[in-house]
């Protein structure tokens, strides 16, 4: 299944040994896949490593991704050398929120929820950045790792915010500012862009009461959205039992 043509059976079977073995075998397959054409194989080569018993044999071979030209191999890299607990991991993710291109520096504001306490003065200061998508992002990790107060000031002036943006904030926020998150989603259903309807609807099912406005959603002229919506209902019923 390694060597299998469709790059999601790869992936796949990269999850599925690093589930059962944890040493020689995984360290060889993870390094082979670190060569693969598609980036989504690397990445779970990466992603495996964390699992590798031999530490000190994962760290070496996550020295090549980190020091990489693809960031978000890099960024992916890092967060699981900080999560082997190797400071060079959570020094790259410092400094691509610091410096880095926008979507590399809210990349690693993602895998620095995976590092947690120890980021968050980075994040805070991601906050300051002028790029509204890593404010965002630096403020939804900061919220999951409860740092309140910071992230909510960042996250209630993106909730007006247009398009994308806006409704990723309200997803972000939606645990403890639920009545705003909702009435984001309610108008980000009206844009004209049935791929910004269709991640409104879908993500009906992270924001209380989400179910009343899936359902607006089931009427919708894209297939889509009402496959979306559908999607969301039916998470909503699954976690009510």
């Amino acid at each position: 299944a390694r060597r299998d043509p469709a790059p999601g059976v790869r992936v796949a079977a990269l999850r599925s040994l690093s589930r059962v073995d944890d040493g020689e075998v995984l360290l060889e397959a993870c390094r082979e896949a670190l060569s693969d054409s598609e980036l989504s194989v690397r990445m779970a080569a990466i992603t495996a490593l964390s699992h590798v018993a031999d530490r000190v044999a994962a760290v070496a071979v996550l020295a090549e991704p980190l020091h990489g030209e693809e960031p978000a191999m890099a960024v992916r890299a890092a967060a699981v050398l900080a999560e082997l607990g190797d400071s060079r991991g959570r020094e790259h993710l410092e400094e691509a929120l610091a410096r880095s291109a926008p979507s590399t520096a809210s990349a690693a504001a993602i895998a620095a929820g995976q590092v947690g306490e120890p980021m968050e003065e980075a994040l805070v200061e991601a906050l300051q950045r002028p790029e509204p998508e890593v404010r965002m992002q630096a403020a939804a990790t900061l919220l999951s790792l409860g740092r309140r107060e910071a992230a909510l000031e960042v996250l209630d002036e993106l909730l007006s915010a247009p398009g994308w943006l806006g409704v990723r904030a309200a997803v972000a926020a939606a645990e403890v500012r639920g009545r705003e998150a909702r009435e984001r989603l309610v108008r980000a259903l009206l844009a004209d862009d049935p791929t910004l309807r269709a991640f409104a609807a879908g993500s009906c099912s992270s924001v209380p009461r989400g179910m009343e406005v899936a359902r607006r959603a089931l009427v919708d002229d894209a297939a889509s959205v009402r496959v979306a919506a559908a999607s969301a209902i039916l998470r909503i019923l699954r976690s009510e039992g």
